[in-house]
């Protein structure tokens, strides 16, 4: 999802929305979308059969967060690291970094 996105999205739901970003350094530029499709590994990650430059941690983080949101619509059911917060007038969000690893920041899109 593109940064502007999650800020739009957010704001229009009165900002009771849980989000995420991904940090990906693209021509020298943070925060651009990952290529369509680039979560999939990462949604449908099985060891062993993942590659090998996937992230486990972020893999197994981001599915119990999708798996919390099916079950209970709550991304924080299952033990993750890092706790998942609402939007809110803060502009919190969970960013992804395949390299980095999962932390809660503040939107870098907020105006």
């Amino acid at each position: 999802m593109v940064q502007c996105n999650v800020r739009a999205i957010s704001t229009a739901s009165d900002n009771n929305t849980f989000n995420y970003v991904s940090k990906e350094v693209i021509n020298k530029t943070p925060y651009l979308a990952l290529p369509y499709g680039g979560d999939v590994p990462y949604t449908f990650y099985d060891q062993p059969a993942t590659p090998p430059t996937l992230n486990q941690e972020v893999a197994v983080s981001w599915q119990k967060y999708l798996m919390g949101i099916v079950l209970e619509s709550n991304p924080n059911l299952l033990e993750t690291k890092t706790e998942m917060h609402k939007y809110g007038e803060e502009a919190k969000v969970i960013e992804f970094s395949h390299k980095d690893m999962i932390a809660e920041i503040m939107n870098p899109s907020r105006n």
